[in-house]
């Protein structure tokens, strides 16, 4: 379960108050969750890849102020207990410098408000590498369900592909939460992070080896290969302890798997179709897998499995899931066998089919379903929400959130602080203006508005409001419809009990002694 990117971009940081070096370095900056993390260059995939990390800063025991000294441009401090961190534009020519470093601001001073009342075994701050993980690694305990479950014990660990070091090494391990840490020595207590070596992210395991031909003087060994290439090739004393630790894997990366969108834990989820496609990450071999789609999620497996297995605990040899809610299939135009699935977060791989009828088939089977799934959540009164960039006309509204339910679309700009309420009686078009871009156009009481979305699945998430739009409107034609036709029955019911009934005589006049009799044959008679 990955936590959200609230703000990135390129800054240039100097050290203030407590630092040794002070020299001012511009470094690519991503804030996710409660942590300022700080690279040498943007990673590909927003703050997974640790490869380029230098430092990271723990938000909650920190505070944003002004800075009553500036040298060059604008510029703020984000001071912690001991020390300060002074930030400013990376470029001093940049035009929105003021903007830029204001959306950065609110977007600190945001995150700090919101995690006031949390804190882990004290006050920490201006965290080093290792002291950081292990908060991670808390934070994620907390997070993901609030998860106890614990396990562990020595093993013996080497790098595989992607370490510049191979020798075995023996470690503890600790898999609890998000993280399989490990450490060079038993912990002396729970927060000691003074012999933590490093921690694998299992939400980045995309494949688990569990064949024992991976090392020499350790039979009982697997490999753990993550999205970034890295290897690590693991082993344990005998086959049972072996068993244990990959069952406890496979249970958390399962669970991370369900997590992936809080509906799959409320809706029942039943095969739809399965097959072996091909699957192409950016700039990686492509590799095959069976692919099982579901009525929630498209699931990936290494190896084939029934439907029952599937259905029964979805199966071992999972290695990724993607919620459909905000998912998206774009064809390959050059390749009619090929299309690109992106979820609502921006991850993406190429799809290839054994043909174009087959592709065509799995396109039309998601796309489909991903919008099925969107009417039913809405119909059911459930809320869904999504996460994206977005910008208005005039101004870069930063990390947005959207919440879709039946009444309304509520976008909440975390880093200009404020919210705005589309009701969709006020919505009156959704649609794509680029690529990258979709726009909702809607009325207030004195004008026509359009608020253009910019996210990394332009298209998903245009697809999930289009599908709520069209539930909700749908629902109100039905009552409308429902009402008519009531109201029709109830007129039709009145007409014909009123020309059932026997009509009423009129009560003959009486006659006044001085009026005279009326002659005979004249209308009088008929009357009487």
């Amino acid at each position: 379960m990955s936590l959200d990117i609230i703000c990135q971009g390129w800054l240039a940081k100097e050290g203030g108050k407590g630092h040794t070096y002070k020299n001012r370095k511009v470094r690519w900056f991503v804030l996710k969750d409660l942590f300022l993390f700080y690279f040498t260059e943007k990673p590909a995939d927003g703050a997974k890849n640790m490869t380029n990390l230098k430092g990271m800063i723990y938000t909650p025991a920190c505070r944003v102020k002004d800075n009553p000294t500036p040298k060059k441009g604008p510029s703020f401090i984000v001071e912690s207990k001991d020390k300060e961190y002074i930030f400013s534009v990376a470029d001093s020519g940049q035009a929105d410098a003021d903007n830029y470093l204001l959306s950065w601001r609110n977007s600190l001073e945001y995150v700090i408000e919101r995690s006031a009342g949390f804190k882990v075994r004290g006050s920490f701050a201006d965290v080093d590498l290792l002291v950081a993980s292990w908060l991670v690694c808390l934070i994620d305990v907390l997070f993901v369900g609030k998860e106890a479950e614990v396990l562990e014990g020595w093993l013996q660990k080497r790098g595989g592909k992607g370490h510049n070091y191979k020798n075995w090494k023996k470690r503890h391990f600790l898999l609890r939460g998000n993280l399989l840490s490990y450490f060079g020595d038993v912990r002396s207590k729970e927060d000691d992070v003074s012999q933590l070596k490093g921690f694998i992210e299992m939400s980045q395991i995309v494949e688990l080896d569990t064949t024992s031909d991976h090392g020499v003087g350790y039979d009982f060994n697997w490999r753990l290969l993550l999205g970034n290439g890295k290897e690590y090739i693991v082993a344990a004393k005998d086959e049972a302890e072996k068993e244990k630790w990959i069952g406890a894997i496979r249970k958390r990366i399962k669970k991370l798997a369900k997590l992936a969108h809080p509906i799959a834990l409320d809706y029942k989820e039943t095969v739809v179709s399965m097959a072996r496609l091909s699957r192409t990450v950016r700039g990686k071999t492509p590799v095959s897998n069976f692919f099982v789609l579901s009525n929630l999620n498209l699931r990936y497996y290494k190896n084939d499995i029934s439907k029952e297995a599937v259905e029964d605990d979805w199966g071992k040899g999972l290695l990724g899931t993607m919620p459909l809610v905000g998912c998206a299939v774009l064809p390959e135009k050059d390749v009619p066998d090929s299309a690109t699935v992106i979820d609502v977060t921006g991850n993406r791989f190429l799809l290839t089919a054994d043909s174009a009828a087959q592709m065509a088939d799995w396109t039309e089977n998601i796309n489909s379903l991903a919008k099925d799934l969107v009417k039913q959540i809405i119909s059911r009164g459930d809320t869904i929400r999504l996460n994206c960039l977005a910008r208005s006309e005039s101004q870069n509204n930063g990390y947005t959130a959207l919440c879709i339910d039946k009444n309304n679309i509520q976008l909440n700009f975390f880093m200009l602080k404020r919210k705005v309420d589309i009701s969709f009686k006020q919505l009156k078009r959704v649609y794509m203006s680029d690529e990258e871009i979709f726009c909702l156009r809607y009325e207030t009481s004195d004008e026509i508005r359009v608020l253009n979305i910019i996210c990394a699945n332009a298209k998903g998430v245009h697809a999930a409001i289009h599908a709520a739009f069209e539930e909700v409107k749908g629902e109100r034609s039905e009552k409308k419809a429902s009402a008519q036709k009531l109201e029709k029955r109830e007129r039709k019911k009145k007409k014909k009990t009123d020309s059932s009934s026997p009509a009423k005589k009129p009560k003959p006049k009486k006659r006044s002694e001085a009026e005279p009799p009326a002659e005979a044959g004249s209308d009088a008679d008929a009357d009487v």
